[in-house]
């Protein structure tokens, strides 16, 4: 049974406090006003739509299904998280527009391969940009190429497993 107590006490206080996304928001509409904001709204509110869902759909149950899973999605954040750190802004994000292609063809096929081909893309990426700044190299990398090579990967995985 649902309740809804804990729910909408959840919702009112995650929409009201000020958290990055309200803070960005915030930032957004006084630089460049409300109407060039709204996309900024929009992807916010389509993004909390979309971990809400998949955490009712049954998200826990695929991480104690797999716990490796657990496992590779924390480093992937790791090495996402150091590489945009020790970059100063050299991290691209021109080629993120090519992630919801790449997302839509492997859903296409399951989500056991979405999830895998998201998970190693950004594990290849974070691996990508950890050696390009061991080199010295800080400037923007292309992000598309890592996340093919996930997606390759992912395919193996799924067809292996």
């Amino acid at each position: 049974m649902i309740e809804l107590l804990p729910l909408v006490t959840y919702s009112l206080v995650m929409s009201s406090t000020p958290g990055p996304n309200n803070l960005m928001l915030t930032a957004s509409g006084a630089n460049f006003g409300f109407r060039r904001s709204l996309p900024h709204i929009a992807g916010i509110s389509a993004g909390a739509g979309l971990q809400t869902g998949l955490t009712c759909l049954g998200l826990g149950a695929l991480f104690d299904a797999w716990p490796l899973l657990h496992t590779v999605l924390r480093v992937a954040g790791a090495l996402y998280l150091l590489v945009w750190l020790l970059s100063h802004g050299g991290f691209g994000f021109g080629d993120v527009r090519f992630a919801p292609l790449l997302g839509a063809a492997a859903a296409a096929d399951s989500w056991t391969l979405l999830w895998w081909t998201l998970l190693l893309g950004s594990v290849a990426g974070g691996l990508m940009g950890v050696l390009r700044l061991a080199q010295g190299r800080r400037n923007a990398f292309p992000y598309a190429p890592s996340m093919l090579a996930g997606a390759y990967a992912a395919c193996l995985v799924t067809m292996l497993s």
